[in-house]
């Protein structure tokens, strides 16, 4: 099920375009995290059987990047989605 807050044609470029600064891994949990903003790092290390360790390195590069922002508490917080391309 996707999130609310992307219009059709979010959804769509998300798709069809590759994420463009993104590496396979980055794009794999930016897309896990589209589709469930309330996902934790250890049920992504799971979804996609990724160490913790990584997981945690690479939400670390997509906050850096800008493409994720962590709202609220660690156990009742989301990620909210900044932007869908460089």
């Amino acid at each position: 099920m996707l999130v609310q807050f992307l219009t059709t044609n979010q959804f769509f470029t998300l798709l069809v375009t590759p994420l463009v600064g993104l590496t396979k891994l980055e794009t794999k949990i930016f897309l896990e995290i589209v589709n469930n903003p309330k996902i934790s790092r250890k049920d992504l290390s799971n979804k996609l059987n990724i160490k913790l360790d990584t997981i945690k390195e690479y939400l670390n590069k997509l906050k850096t990047k800008g493409f994720l922002a962590r709202k609220g508490t660690t156990s009742k917080g989301y990620w909210e989605v900044k932007k869908i391309n460089a």
